[in-house]
Order: C-alpha cells, then sequence, then structure tokens
C-alpha cells in the first residue's frame, strides 16, 4: 500500500510542477528578465520529468506483483493513475496565480543580489505559509476567456496522449503478460508523439507570441489566455483518457492481438 500512495504522491508533484513550468515565461516578460526566468524554467520543468520516469517501474512493479500472485486488476486501477494526473494538473491551476506573483518577487530579487541563495531561505518557506491563504485566486481567473479553438484542441489531445501513456501500455502488458516487455516500451512512442506535437504545434506558436508581447505588438493578455486555455485543453485530454480508458485498452489490444497473430 505505500507503494501506492507514494505513487499518487509522485503523480500529483509532476503534474503540479509541470503547470508551474508551463506558465513561468509569462514571469520573464512580466519582470523583463527573460534569461533568468528562461533558467527557471528548465530547472521547473526538469523536476516533473526527472521524478516523473519513477511512475513507470512502479506501476509496473504493482503489475507485476499482481501477475506473480495471481490478482486480478481491473482498469479502475489504472484509471486512478488518470484521476491523480487531474488532479495534480487541476492544483497547479489553482496554485499557479501564487506562483507566478511569488516567482515575480523571487527572480527580482536574484537580479538585485545576484545569488540563487533567496530561493533556499527559510524566508521563503515562511512567505510561501503564511501568504499563500491571503492571495486572491479568484481575480485571476475570472479575468481569463475561454476560447474553444486551436490550443484548446490540440492540448485535449496531447493531455489525452500523456494521461493514458503509462496507464494504457502497463494494462495491456498486464493482460497480455508474455509481450508485457515490448507493450511497456511503447510508453516512450506514445510521449514521443506527445512532445512532437507540443513542439511544434504548440510551442513553437507560444514562442511566437511571446516574442510579438516582447516587441509590443500584441498585448500579454493574449498569451495568459492562450496558457490558460492550453491548460484547460489538457485537463480535458486527461478527462476524456480517465473515463475512455477501458475502450481505449480494448481497442489498442485488438490492434495488437492482429500484429500478435500475423507475425
Amino acid at each position: 500500500m505505500k507503494i501506492i500512495f507514494i505513487l499518487y504522491a509522485v503523480i500529483v508533484f509532476v503534474n503540479i510542477f509541470w503547470v508551474f513550468g508551463f506558465f513561468v515565461r509569462l514571469v520573464g516578460i512580466e519582470t523583463k528578465k527573460w534569461s533568468i526566468s528562461n533558467t527557471f524554467y528548465q530547472i521547473i520543468n526538469i523536476i516533473p520529468q526527472a521524478i516523473g520516469l519513477i511512475q513507470v517501474p512502479m506501476i509496473t512493479l504493482f503489475t507485476e506483483t499482481a501477475i506473480n500472485k495471481n490478482q486480478t486488476l481491473t482498469s479502475l486501477f489504472y484509471q486512478k493513475i488518470i484521476l491523480y494526473n487531474f488532479l495534480g494538473t487541476f492544483l497547479g491551476l489553482l496554485l499557479m496565480p501564487f506562483f507566478m506573483n511569488y516567482m515575480k518577487n523571487i527572480i527580482n530579487k536574484i537580479y538585485e543580489e545576484s545569488s540563487l541563495s533567496i530561493f533556499f531561505s527559510k524566508k521563503l518557506l515562511k512567505d510561501i505559509i503564511f501568504k499563500l491563504p491571503m492571495y486572491n485566486f479568484g481575480r485571476y481567473f475570472k479575468e481569463r476567456k475561454f476560447i474553444f479553438g486551436y490550443f484548446y484542441i490540440i492540448n485535449s489531445f496531447i493531455g489525452l496522449l500523456l494521461s493514458i501513456a503509462f496507464p494504457l501500455c502497463v494494462y495491456i502488458g498486464y493482460q497480455i503478460p508474455a509481450y508485457r516487455a515490448t507493450l511497456i516500451s511503447l510508453v516512450s512512442v506514445i510521449i514521443g508523439i506527445a512532445t512532437i506535437i507540443n513542439i511544434f504545434f504548440v510551442e513553437l506558436k507560444i514562442s511566437i507570441i511571446s516574442d510579438k508581447i516582447i516587441n509590443k505588438l500584441i498585448d500579454i493578455v493574449i498569451l495568459k489566455d492562450t496558457l490558460f486555455n492550453c491548460l484547460l485543453g489538457r485537463l480535458t485530454g486527461i478527462i476524456f483518457g480517465l473515463f475512455f480508458l477501458p475502450y481505449i485498452s480494448k481497442f489498442t489490444l485488438l490492434i495488437i492481438g492482429y500484429f500478435i497473430d500475423k507475425y
């Protein structure tokens, strides 16, 4: 049971920091300290990537233990994994306005003091604990505009792929244990496809918008709304993955079964 709780905690943590990393570019534009903000983007972005790697062996360990003990696992266990992806992303969304406000102060202080020591100070921890309840979270979201368009739709698809990558491959590996090593290796293929789509069709366009804002060609509100809709799209994709995982797994098993029988 301890492994399960650790797994769920890792999933929530990873998704919260992914949201922070996704929005940190706004801090660079608003503070006009793009290089420092970009460094923080790399740091914050690498945290969920590194810790997120723990998910695969933990999910696989739980599944293989069930196989060795002849225990039955349903899709519900793997749907719970997706549920915690949703909870982590949603918590990141709620905490994001506070994170943005706080990071502005941190980056300005680092710029003034030319040191990262402020980031690890006790005062930083106290500020996080005592200022968090005072922050007006609702004000930020009231200012955002939902647009059912390009960024929302494509991020829904990316969110779906990323949310089902681990649970889907491990789950179908559990159902076809003779080929589970091959099936689990498909995790990197799904994540790779989602990453390529994200880089070429999301990150590139967001970078263009950011440059136009820096050159004062468009308003920063456009970027805020764009990132907000990207995040809502990710949440929608995760919800689709949560409810449709059993059907996606059945469809995937049909395809895998066809290739196994043929080759």
